[in-house]
């Protein structure tokens, strides 16, 4: 999924740092 595609680069960062500790809710609220 390249969600945060559109996003600036720093979302996707934080998305890779939830990734990490396994929080896909998280990451969705990111992506919104």
């Amino acid at each position: 999924m390249t969600l945060g595609s559109t996003a600036s680069p720093a979302a996707d960062a934080c998305r890779l740092t939830y990734r990490t500790i396994d929080m896909p809710t998280f990451g969705s609220v990111q992506s919104g």
